[in-house]
């Protein structure tokens, strides 16, 4: 600490009263900053306080600025028109200036005879003759600082700088901390922002792709069923289904990103009608026949639940899980099974492949997210995402059980009246 001169102590009990009037400031300040007080209000609570706890008539906080000089910020007792506009030079040739070069401390008993610097025109203009200087530390680099200063000689003693100190340690956490959600703040609106043009041109991009790709599929199909009539070879015949698998595989693909885009903007509407989720899954499995060469499906009917849904997005549900089912199992038997219980309809799709990670569980119903990082899996990572919307609009559930090396179990829970959730309208037939 950097004094000019020796000072006297008070007694110990006007000391001991003094110091426990700081210390209610300091709890005082750190409550208004927990509580959220606006940072201009603190600043300037925090000088009032400053100065009726060292019973000074001048207390201010001067903000660094990039040119090395100070702005006033917040102070009392200086002239009107001062806070926010005075500029206080730095450098050693100021108090503020010195306080912040040496990094510590200063004391000043007498400002007319002080050796080590001259005081700025602030200070001279109010007959400031005796202060204390404290730096208030910043995110990177100091803040600024926090002074107290009286035109009577006064002898500042070491609590009254631990005072300061403290009080000054308090608006340094209190800008670092709210500098930090500022950032927050900044980085989450970008990131907001990022999605939605995602979203958008997500929506443009696939509905662009949409009727080309519908036009093409029609067009593929017609043209096996020409193959047919025209006694074709089987080898070209199987060429013009393999042609029509892809195309539609693709057309599936698309058709996802046409549900995430209207997911994302939140309008999902539900064509309620009487649905037998068993029947749903016996046509699911039917389309996967070429799979089933390679993946064995067996599909267990305990009850055929038959609900109030949208036969469309079940079978949409179902379709994803089964997909995925197969994608991720190993050319392992997958089991599909359907159940009632408690008024609910139980969907539970289970495959004995690679697994989830524990941790991923959650993570793989995002949108864009896979439940593993290999992309020779191929895929968007929007079937769960979608999934997990359709579901939750119903009113469902849908979760995840799994283990690395110990396939994945997916379970659908839905009501068999639908209850439409957030962002979901019904139009019941």
């Amino acid at each position: 600490m950097i004094e000019s001169s020796n000072h006297a102590e008070p007694s110990r009990e006007a000391a001991l009263e003094l110091r426990l009037r700081q210390q209610e400031a300091v709890a005082q300040l750190g409550q208004l900053a927990l509580a959220g007080f606006a940072t201009d209000a603190l600043f300037e609570r925090a000088v009032s306080l400053v100065a009726e706890r060292l019973d000074v008539e001048y207390a201010k906080l001067l903000e660094s600025l990039p040119s090395g000089d100070f702005l006033l910020r917040a102070g009392v007792g200086w002239r009107e028109g001062s806070i926010g506009s005075t500029i206080v030079p730095g450098g050693p040739g100021s108090q503020a200036g010195y306080t912040l070069l040496h990094s510590e401390p200063v004391i000043v008993s007498d400002l007319t005879a002080e050796p080590r610097f001259t005081g700025p025109p602030l200070l001279l203009e109010h007959r400031v003759r005796s202060g204390v200087s404290v730096i208030v530390q910043g995110p990177g680099r100091p803040y600024g600082v926090l002074g107290a200063h009286t035109s009577r000689r006064r002898v500042f003693t070491h609590h009254d700088i631990h005072f300061v100190q403290a009080v000054a340690n308090l608006l340094a956490s209190t800008i670092a901390t709210r500098k930090a959600e500022q950032e927050s703040a900044r980085l989450l609106e970008e990131t907001r922002r990022s999605l939605r043009l995602r979203d958008e041109f997500l929506s443009v991009a696939s509905h662009e792709l949409r009727t080309p790709l519908t036009a093409l599929l029609l067009q593929l199909q017609s043209l096996a069923r020409m193959l047919m009539k025209q006694d074709a070879s089987e080898a070209l015949v199987d060429k013009a289904d393999a042609a029509i698998r892809h195309a539609g595989r693709l057309n599936r693909l698309v058709e996802g990103l046409v549900d995430v885009s209207r997911l994302a903007e939140g309008r999902l509407t539900l064509v309620i009608e009487p649905v037998d989720l068993a029947e749903v899954a016996e046509e699911v499995v039917g389309q996967f026949r070429d799979e089933v060469e390679q993946t064995p499906i067996a599909l267990e009917i305990e009850s055929r639940p038959v609900g109030s849904w949208d036969r469309i997005r079940v079978e949409q549900v179902v379709t994803n899980l089964l997909s995925n089912a197969i994608k991720y199992g190993a050319r392992q038997p997958v089991d599909v099974r359907i159940r009632s219980a408690d008024h609910k309809a139980v969907l539970t799709v289970r495959d004995r492949g690679i697994g989830i990670d524990a941790k991923d569980l959650k993570r793989i119903f995002g949108r864009f997210e896979r439940a593993v990082s290999v992309r020779s899996y191929g895929g968007l990572g929007l079937g769960l995402h979608a999934a997990r919307r359709i579901v939750r609009a119903h009113g469902g559930r849908i979760w995840a059980q799994s283990a690395p090396g110990e396939g994945a179990t997916f379970v659908v829970e839905l009501p068999l009246r639908a209850h439409l959730g957030p962002n979901a309208s019904g139009i019941s037939l």
